[in-house]
């Protein structure tokens, strides 16, 4: 980011210079992005050559900097504000991003709080997931729910979170959007703490999955079994709801820039995906009423749709 950083600054000091036809002052993007390609190209990268080209591309950004405020306070703030909205946010976003890194350099840490990741996006948090082929994933992190086949997004956030504390309010929004409670809710282990438990009892829902803890007496028994392997089916209804999203509909492919565009560009993707869903069943119906209207003593009883199928 760093690199970037002296990059962008470069541009738009230029680019300022060139529409008030003024002198462009001595830039050090050359000097910052040779110091970059040097650490790039080595195969083995110690932690001491890593701490010296960040010294060096530290020190070539904030001499960008100042010529970048020194050049807006000479000519006036008419030269900030010539710059549109995203590069005015870019450039305060690289401003941040400098004194973070700087901050990091000094304690010798990797971490800081609000940490900026990316100088165009600057809303996105890293989020640690503990995979095995991306640990730390970035971007925006959704509770989701299922209804019969319909997804409803419940949550988005672009700070990650204890998905625990979603429940909650999803059985109050269920309860809004439906006007009773459900019967039934089939949720991951984490939903499933002693606090969320407790509600789920207060209220009378059934927490269907496997319990926590020992396990009971009766979890050999055939029916125990099909109990649960019901559950887990129901359960990986969400899992693949995800991955539909990312693969189908490109919900892993958001190319807006701005927090509340990429809000409305993630629910775009299941609302899409809603409406793929219900044309299915409508066309489901359809065929149904043109078998039923030339066929009329068919059993038509077998040819009903089961209710909350996922097509």
């Amino acid at each position: 980011m760093l690199h970037d950083g002296c990059k962008v600054i470069h541009r738009y000091i230029h680019k300022l210079c060139e529409r008030f036809s003024l002198v462009a002052p001595s830039t050090h993007y050359k000097d910052a992005h040779s110091a970059y390609l040097e650490v790039i190209k080595l195969k083995k990268r110690s932690k001491k050559v890593i701490r010296t080209s960040k010294s060096f591309l530290l020190t070539y950004l904030i001499r960008d900097i100042r010529s970048f405020i020194n050049l807006i306070a000479v000519n006036g703030t008419q030269l900030f504000d010539s710059l549109n909205r995203h590069q005015r946010k870019v450039t305060i976003s690289i401003i941040k991003m400098y004194y973070q890194q700087l901050q990091m350099f000094q304690d010798g840490t990797h971490t800081c709080a609000n940490r900026i990741v990316s100088i165009f996006q600057s809303h996105v948090r890293p989020i640690v997931r503990g995979k095995s082929k991306s640990p730390t994933e970035f971007g925006a992190k959704i509770g989701d729910g299922i209804v019969k086949g319909y997804t409803f997004v419940d949550h988005h956030s672009w700070n990650a979170y204890n998905e625990s504390a979603d429940l909650d309010p999803q059985i109050e929004l269920y309860r809004q959007r439906f006007g009773f409670l459900p019967a039934r809710i089939y949720a991951d282990k984490i939903y499933r703490c002693k606090e969320n438990r407790r509600l789920m009892k207060e209220l009378e829902i059934q927490a269907m999955g496997k319990p926590l803890g020992r396990p009971q007496k009766e979890s050999k028994t055939q029916e125990y079994q099909s109990k649960m392997a019901v559950a887990v089916g129901k359960r990986n209804e969400i899992e693949a709801t995800f991955g539909t999203g990312k693969r189908i509909y490109r919900a892993n492919n958001i190319r807006a820039k701005l927090p509340e565009t990429a809000n409305s560009w993630t629910a775009m993707c299941y609302f899409v995906k809603n409406v793929m869903k219900f044309l299915k069943e409508l066309l489901h119906a359809l065929f149904f009423l043109l078998e039923l209207m030339t066929n009329p003593g068919n059993n038509w009883r077998k040819h009903l749709p089961v209710p909350g199928f996922a097509y």
